[in-house]
C-alpha cells in the first residue's frame, strides 16, 4: 500500500468518463439565472438554428437524444456563449441595469422595461439581435413595448431607431450587420435639388448618399487586442482567420472573373486580388538531424511525425544513404497520402566515379605488370566503390566481374536509366505499401528481387516525402542527413551542402556516449561548429542537441554499483524490490506445492469417479431382479454410499487447494506488476542520472564555442533533449510492458513530445507574422472591393481641369516621396558598405599573413615531416581529403581553410550576424514616418475642389498605410539576401584552396619511381612560397570583398525595387478614386444612372461578404489535449481476471459458503 501511487490529487485531474474525441469541447456559459434570462430572447434569435438542429435530432432519437445529439447540444452552448460575451463587450452597462433590476423584483420582466428597452437598443445597434417574442400575433404591439411607453418623455425611440420596434419586418440574418436600402437615384435627386447653392456638384453629388457597408463592418477577432491570449492561441486565431480570407478571396476572384469582359474596372480588382496572393508566404522551417551513423537519426524523426517505419532504420549499419526531406502532404486523394519525389543523380558524376574505378583498375594491374610496389590506397578505393555498388549490381562480387564489363553497358542498365537525370514520383495510401516502395532509394539494405538482390541508392540524389503528419503542417521540414562518418565523400558532401539551408540544426548522439561520440564531437568542436558560427546557427535559438537511445546498453544494476550517490536516492525502492523478489520465489514454492496437489487432488478424484461408475453399474444389475419390500440393504449399497460421500469430501478438499492456488497466482501476478514498476523507476533514475552527466558535458562544449564568438558567459542555455524514439514506439503501439521494460511510464517520459512542442514552438513567430500580413492584406483588398462593388452608380463629379488638379498635387507628393526614399536607399546601402570596408577589408591583409605564417608550419611539420607515406600519397590521390574508415577525415584544404577562418569568427558574428540586422529597424522606422507623412498630405489633396472625394481618400487610406508593412518586409528580405550571401562568402576561402592545390595533388598523387617522396615534397614547398601561400589567402580575400560589393549592389537594386513597385501600386489606388469620381464628359447633366451589371456583381459579393466577416468574429476552438493516465503501480482491489479459467475456479465452491478472503497483505 504504501508504493501506492494517489489516484486522485491537485496536479493531474483525470476525467474518468470522457466525452468522445470527434464531440469539440466547449466551456459553459457560467452564467447565473437573472443575466441568462435577460439575454435569452437574444441568445434565441441568434442561436435558433442551432436549437432547432438539437431538437430535431433528440426527435430523431426518442429515448436516447441526451447521448446522440451531443455535439448539437454543444453547438448550443457554444452559441449562446458567444451572445453573452458580445453582449457583455458592446452593452455591459446596460446589460448589467437590467440583468441587476431582475434579480432584485423576482425576475419579473415587466417591473424592468426601462432598462430593458435601452438594453434592446444597445443590442440592435451593436449586434443587430432583435428581441422578438415568439408566437405573437401580426399587427399587435408586443408586450414589452406598450403604446403608453412612445408618449413618454425620454423613453419614446427616435426616428432612426424606430426599425427596431417594428415586429413584422423581415429578421435580420444573426451576426451581420443590416445596411439600410435607400435608391442611388433618389439620393442623386435630392443632390440635385440642392444644386442651387454655390456649392460645386462633386460634392453634393454625394451629399445624400449613404455611407458604403464596409463603414459598418463588425470588428473582427484578429485585429482586436490579443495581448491576454498566450502565443499559441494568438497564431490559431490569426491562421483560422487566414483560412477563412483564403476562401474570400477564390470566391471574390471566381465574382471578378465573371464580370471582367462586362465591367471594364474589374480587372484591377483581379490585379489587386493577384499580388495579394503573390505576397502570400508560407512558413518554412527547415530543421536538420544531423550526428554520426547509427545514432538514431531516422527513428528519432519517424517518432516526431507518429508514423512508426516511414524512414528505413537499421541497428547494423548506416541505414539513410541519401538526403531525405520530409514536408507535409496537401494533398487530400485518399490513395495519394504518401508521395515521394526521387531526384536521381546526374549520369556525369555517376560516369566520372564508375570511370575512375577503371581507371585506378588500370593502374593497379599495370604496377604488377612492372612489378613495382602496388599502392594500397588504389586498392582500399576500388573496393569502397565495388562495395558501393554492388547493391545495384550483385553480379559484380570482384573486380575481375568488373574488368569483364564496361562503363556503358552498366550505365543503359535499368536502375540507372530509371534515376539518372530524373525525377520519379511514388504514391501510396497505405503506408506499409509505401514504405516498401521508398526503401531501395533511401536504405543502404538491399530488396530482394526473385534472385537478384537490388537497392538503387547509389543513383540517388535527394528524397522528398510528403506525408500528413500534424507537426508538419505548421511549415517544418525535416532533414535526415547521412551520417557524418559516411565513408562515402559524396554523401558527406550532399550533406555539407544542405547544412547552409537549415534554419534548426539537431545534433544526436546516443545516450551511452553522447558526450564523448565522435560525431556530435565533431559537430560541436570542428568543422561543423565553424560552419554554424559563420552561417548565424551556432546558437541557443538554432542549435538544439538531442541525446537519443537513453534507455539502450544500461545495465541497471552495474550502473547502481559504480553511482553511490544514485544508490543512496534508490535506496528505498531497491529494499523494496529486495523485498517483492523475495516474496515472489515464496509463492513460487507455493504455487508449485499448491500445483502438486491439485494434480493429486484431480487424480482422486478421477479414481473415485472410476470406482463410483463401476458399483452404480453393478448396483443397476442387481436392481432388475425383483426384491421383496422388507429386504435389508446389500453390502454393495453400503460401500457405494461411502463412495459417494468420499467423493464430496475429496472435491470440497480439492476446491479448497484451487482457492488457494487462485489466491497464491493472484497475488503472484500482483507483485510482478509491482515489481515492473519499481524496476521502471529505477531504471528511469538511472537514465536521469545518465542524461544529467552528459548534459553537463555536452553544454560545457558548447559555452566553449560560444566563448569563441565573444559571449563569454554564454547566458542562453544549450537546449537539450533526452529522448527514447524506441520507447516512444511502445507506448504509442500499446506495448506498456515493453515500456515498462524499457524505464518509461508515460509518453512523456521518452522525451519525444517535450522535443516534438520545441520545434513546433520554432514556428510559432514566423506564422504568426505571415498570417497577420495575409489577413491584413485580405483586409484591405475586401475593404477596397466592398467600397468600390457597393457604390453602383456611374457618377460625374469632376470635369478634366479639375482633375489636372489634383494629379499635380498627387504627383508633386510622389515625387517628394520618391526622392527621400532614393536618399533613405543610398543612405542605408552606404552605411552597410562602409560598415564592411571598415570592419572586414580593412583585417584581411593581416589575416592573410597570420594564416600564411600558420600554413607554413601545417604544410612543414605536419604534412611532409609526420604525416606516413601512404597516407600522404593516399591524401594527394583523393584532391587532400581521405575518409577513413572509422577514423577522423584527414582533410588539408578544410585544415588551411581553417588557419584564415578561425581568428575571424568573433569578427563576422560581430558584423554578419549582429550589425547589419540592427540597420533594420531605423529602416522600418523611417518607412513608417515617411509613408504616413505621405498619405495625411495625400489625402487633403482634393480639398480644393470636393471634399467628398476626400472621402473616398479616406476608403483607400489603410490600403496605403499597409505599404508601410510591404516596404519593411522587403527591407526584411534585402538584409536576409546579404545574410544569405555570406553564407556562400565565407566558402570560397575553402574552394580557393582547393582550387589552388588541385594541381599539385595531381601531380604527386601520380608520381612513381625512385625518389618519390621527395619529388613531393618539394613541389609542396614550391607551392607554398608561391602561388599557394600568401598568394592564395590575397586572393581568397579579393573574391571575398568582390562577393560581398556584389551582395550590396543586388540589395541596393531590391530596395529601388520594392519602392518603385508599391509607389506604383498607391498611384494605382489614388488613380481609381479619381477615375470614379471624374466625367466622362459634361458635367451639366446631373443624372445618375444605374450600373446594371456592378448591381449584379455587388449581389453575388454580398454572400461572401457576410460569410467572411462572421467567420472573422467567431472565436477559434482549440481542441482539448487527452491527458494520459498514469500508470497505477498496483491494481485496485476490484480488479478480477477476466481469463475464463480464472472465471470457472470462482464456481469450484461450497454449496453453502463463500470463498474466504485471506488474511495475506499481499491479496489486498
Amino acid at each position: 500500500m504504501a508504493a501506492r501511487q494517489p489516484r486522485f490529487n491537485q496536479q493531474v485531474l483525470i476525467d474518468t468518463t470522457p466525452l468522445p474525441a470527434d464531440i469539440p469541447p466547449v466551456t459553459e456559459i457560467g452564467s447565473s439565472s437573472a443575466p441568462l434570462l435577460s439575454a435569452s430572447f437574444f441568445i434565441g434569435a441568434r442561436c435558433r438554428p442551432y436549437n432547432d438542429d438539437f431538437m430535431q435530432c433528440k426527435n430523431d432519437n426518442p429515448g436516447k437524444g441526451e447521448i446522440d445529439c451531443l455535439k448539437e447540444g454543444r453547438r448550443v452552448t457554444r452559441c449562446a456563449r458567444s451572445v453573452i460575451e458580445d453582449v457583455n463587450k458592446h452593452c455591459l452597462e446596460e446589460f448589467r441595469k437590467h440583468w441587476k433590476c431582475l434579480d432584485n423584483n423576482n425576475q419579473q420582466l415587466w417591473q424592468c422595461r426601462p432598462q430593458e428597452w435601452k438594453l434592446n437598443k444597445c443590442v440592435f445597434d451593436n449586434l443587430k439581435i432583435e428581441k422578438v417574442i415568439p408566437d405573437t400575433p401580426a399587427g399587435e404591439t408586443p408586450v414589452h413595448l406598450p403604446k403608453s411607453v412612445k408618449d413618454e418623455p425620454g423613453a419614446s425611440p427616435s426616428s432612426d431607431d424606430e426599425s427596431l420596434f417594428v415586429t413584422d419586418r423581415k429578421k435580420p440574418t444573426p451576426e451581420v450587420p443590416l445596411r439600410k436600402q435607400i435608391s442611388f437615384m433618389t439620393a442623386a435627386r435630392k443632390a440635385t435639388s440642392e444644386s442651387k447653392s454655390s456649392k460645386p456638384l462633386a460634392e453634393l453629388s454625394l451629399r445624400g448618399t449613404l455611407k458604403p457597408a464596409s463603414m459598418s463592418r463588425p470588428k473582427v477577432l484578429w485585429q482586436s487586442d490579443l495581448s491576454e491570449e498566450d502565443l499559441v492561441q494568438k497564431v490559431n486565431i490569426q491562421e483560422e482567420a487566414a483560412e477563412h480570407a483564403n476562401t474570400f478571396m477564390i470566391a471574390a476572384t471566381d465574382c471578378l472573373e465573371a464580370a471582367r469582359f462586362s465591367i471594364p474596372t474589374v480587372k484591377h480588382r483581379i490585379d489587386r486580388h493577384m499580388q495579394v496572393y503573390k505576397e502570400k508566404r508560407e512558413c518554412r522551417m527547415h530543421i536538420g538531424f544531423l550526428g554520426g551513423s547509427g545514432t538514431g537519426k531516422s527513428s528519432v524523426i519517424n517518432a516526431l511525425l507518429g508514423e512508426r517505419y516511414l524512414l528505413p532504420v537499421s541497428d547494423e549499419e548506416a541505414s539513410t544513404a541519401v538526403i531525405v526531406e520530409v514536408s507535409y502532404n496537401h494533398s487530400d486523394a485518399p490513395d495519394c497520402s504518401y508521395r515521394a519525389s526521387i531526384e536521381g543523380v546526374s549520369e556525369s558524376e555517376i560516369r566520372k566515379e564508375l570511370e575512375e574505378l577503371y581507371e585506378d583498375k588500370a593502374k593497379w594491374d599495370s604496377d604488377i605488370d612492372r612489378g613495382e610496389d602496388r599502392d594500397a590506397e588504389i586498392m582500399r578505393r576500388m573496393q569502397n566503390t565495388v562495395k558501393k555498388f554492388k547493391c545495384v549490381f550483385p553480379e559484380l562480387e570482384s573486380l575481375n566481374d568488373w574488368a569483364k564489363t564496361s562503363v556503358d553497358k552498366l550505365l543503359v542498365r535499368d536502375c540507372p536509366r530509371y534515376l539518372m537525370d530524373k525525377k520519379r514520383i511514388i504514391e501510396a495510401g497505405d503506408l506499409k505499401q509505401f514504405s516498401s516502395k521508398i526503401k531501395p532509394y533511401i536504405d543502404t539494405s538491399k530488396k530482394k528481387d526473385g534472385t537478384v538482390s537490388i537497392s538503387c541508392w547509389p543513383f540517388v540524389k535527394v528524397v522528398r516525402l510528403f506525408t500528413k503528419s500534424s507537426i508538419l503542417k505548421g511549415g517544418i521540414v525535416f532533414v535526415d542527413l547521412p551520417g557524418v562518418h559516411d565513408t562515402s565523400a559524396a554523401r558527406n558532401a550532399i550533406s555539407r551542402k544542405h547544412m547552409k539551408n537549415l534554419n534548426i540544426s539537431c545534433v544526436l548522439a546516443p545516450g551511452v556516449r553522447a558526450a564523448t561520440d565522435e560525431g556530435a564531437i565533431e559537430i560541436l568542436d570542428s568543422v561543423h561548429k565553424r560552419s554554424m558560427q559563420f552561417d548565424g546557427i551556432f546558437n541557443a535559438n538554432s542549435l538544439f542537441f538531442v541525446i537519443s537511445k537513453i534507455d539502450h546498453s544500461l545495465d541497471v544494476n552495474y550502473y547502481i554499483d559504480t553511482h553511490e550517490e544514485l544508490k543512496l536516492r534508490l535506496a528505498q525502492d531497491l529494499e523494496h524490490r529486495q523485498n517483492r523478489d523475495k516474496r515472489l520465489k515464496e509463492i513460487d514454492i507455493e504455487l508449485d506445492e499448491l500445483t502438486s496437489q491439485i494434480a493429486k487432488g484431480i487424480k482422486n478424484l478421477k479414481k473415485l469417479d472410476d470406482k463410483l461408475q463401476a458399483m452404480t453399474d453393478t448396483e443397476e444389475a442387481s436392481q432388475k431382479r425383483k426384491r421383496d419390500v422388507n429386504d435389508e440393504p446389500t453390502p454393495t449399497m453400503t460401500t457405494l454410499s461411502q463412495v459417494k460421500n468420499a467423493r464430496i469430501y475429496v472435491e470440497k478438499e480439492h476446491n479448497k487447494v484451487l482457492k488457494k492456488h487462485w489466491k497464491a497466482q493472484t497475488i503472484k501476478e500482483t507483485i510482478g506488476k509491482d515489481l515492473a514498476n519499481t524496476d521502471c523507476r529505477i531504471k528511469a533514475e538511472c537514465i536521469k542520472n545518465r542524461c544529467q552527466v552528459q548534459i553537463q558535458k555536452v553544454t560545457e562544449e558548447y559555452q566553449s564555442g560560444m566563448r569563441e564568438l565573444g559571449d563569454e558567459e554564454a547566458t542562453t542555455p544549450l537546449r537539450i533533449f533526452c529522448v527514447s524514439a524506441q520507447g516512444f514506439r511502445h507506448l504509442n503501439d500499446g506495448y506498456q510492458a515493453k515500456a515498462l521494460e524499457s524505464g518509461f511510464f508515460t509518453k512523456n517520459d521518452t522525451g519525444i513530445p517535450k522535443f516534438r512542442d520545441a520545434l513546433i514552438a520554432t514556428t510559432w513567430e514566423t506564422r504568426l507574422k505571415n498570417a497577420c500580413t495575409f489577413n491584413e492584406e485580405v483586409a484591405n483588398a475586401a475593404r477596397l472591393l466592398d467600397v468600390w462593388s457597393a457604390d453602383t452608380i456611374a457618377d460625374f463629379k469632376m470635369l478634366a481641369h479639375e482633375r489636372a488638379i489634383v494629379e499635380t498635387k498627387l504627383d508633386s507628393l510622389y515625387g517628394a516621396l520618391e526622392k527621400e526614399f532614393e536618399k533613405l536607399n543610398l543612405e542605408t546601402c552606404s552605411a552597410v558598405e562602409k560598415l564592411f570596408v571598415d570592419e572586414f577589408y580593412t583585417h584581411f591583409d593581416d589575416l592573410a599573413k597570420k594564416a600564411y605564417a600558420e600554413q607554413r608550419i601545417l604544410v612543414l611539420d605536419t604534412w611532409l615531416d609526420q604525416t606516413p607515406w601512404n597516407t600522404y600519397r593516399a591524401i594527394n590521390k583523393r584532391q587532400g581529403v581521405w575518409l577513413r574508415r572509422g577514423k577522423k577525415t584527414l582533410d588539408w584544404n578544410e585544415d588551411m581553410n581553417k588557419v584564415f577562418l578561425q581568428p575571424f569568427t568573433k569578427l563576422w558574428e560581430e558584423v554578419v550576424h549582429q550589425k547589419l540586422p540592427a540597420f533594420n529597424k531605423p529602416y522600418h522606422d523611417r518607412v513608417e514616418s515617411l509613408i504616413t507623412d505621405f498619405v495625411e498630405l495625400a489625402l487633403g489633396a482634393a480639398d480644393d475642389i470636393s471634399f467628398a472625394i476626400r472621402d473616398s481618400f479616406e476608403n483607400i487610406k489603410d490600403g496605403v498605410l499597409a505599404h508601410r508593412r510591404r516596404l519593411k518586409r522587403g527591407a526584411d528580405d534585402t538584409f536576409d539576401g546579404i545574410d544569405a550571401s555570406s553564407k556562400d562568402i565565407w566558402r570560397l576561402v575553402k574552394s580557393e584552396c582547393g582550387e589552388t592545390w588541385e594541381e599539385v595533388y595531381e601531380t604527386c598523387g601520380n608520381e612513381s619511381g625512385p625518389g618519390l617522396f621527395q619529388r613531393s615534397k618539394n613541389a609542396h614547398l614550391a607551392h607554398l612560397e608561391g602561388d599557394g601561400g600568401l598568394a592564395m589567402y590575397n586572393n581568397a580575400s579579393s573574391k571575398m570583398k568582390k562577393a560581398f560589393e556584389k551582395a550590396f549592389g543586388e540589395a541596393s537594386t531590391k530596395l529601388e525595387k520594392n519602392f518603385v513597385n508599391s509607389l506604383d501600386a498607391i498611384k494605382k489606388e489614388f488613380n481609381d478614386v479619381l477615375e470614379h469620381h471624374t466625367a466622362a464628359g459634361t458635367r451639366h447633366n446631373s443624372r445618375r444612372v444605374t450600373s446594371t451589371m456592378k448591381v449584379k456583381l455587388r449581389h453575388a459579393l454580398e454572400p461572401h461578404f457576410k460569410q467572411l466577416y462572421k467567420a472573422w468574429e467567431a472565436k477559434p476552438e482549440v481542441a482539448a489535449q487527452k491527458q494520459p493516465a498514469p500508470v497505477e503501480d498496483e491494481p485496485s482491489d476490484g480488479e478480477l481476471s477476466d481469463d475464463m479459467a480464472d472465471l470457472l475456479r470462482l464456481g469450484t465452491q461450497e454449496p453453502d459458503g463463500e470463498i474466504l478472503k485471506s488474511e495475506d497483505q499481499d491479496f489486498f
